[in-house]
């Protein structure tokens, strides 16, 4: 997935929702230890928040017997690849279209060489070992 800084994932800044969801990956926390990380960046309902991102369809509420004066949360698919989204530009090729133009195997200034030709090569510096 790729997208901007400057879009909003649920009502969060990209990066905001990103470094969210990238607390839950791999695991089923707790609500409190995003909480931190949302007050830094100014946003204070932080129910709200997980409620948007649960109806995004980013996380989850997990049923967990283990502490059950918590709410647990764990991210989802859709919330992994926002987990590992990349804020980059797309690279491009130096001609500016796909490389389907190009027969396969093949780079813009290099010759192929036909296989005798290599074979050929191969034997002749067989030959000079001693």
């Amino acid at each position: 997935m790729r997208i901007a800084k400057s879009d909003t994932v649920a009502g969060l800044p990209a990066p905001v929702a990103r470094d969210l969801v990238r607390l839950y990956r791999g695991g089923t926390f707790v609500q409190e230890l995003a909480d931190t990380l949302l007050r830094r960046n100014g946003v204070e309902d932080t129910e709200a928040v997980f409620a948007r991102m649960e109806k995004a369809g980013y996380l989850v509420k997990a049923d967990t017997d283990d502490d059950p004066g918590y709410l647990w949360w764990e991210a989802t698919t859709r919330g992994n690849a926002l987990a590992m989204a990349s804020f980059g530009k797309p690279v491009t090729l130096i001609n500016g279209g796909p490389s389907s133009r190009r027969p396969a195997g093949t780079r813009p200034g290099v010759q192929r060489r036909s296989r005798d030709a290599s074979v050929r090569g191969a034997a002749k510096d067989f030959r000079k070992l001693p």
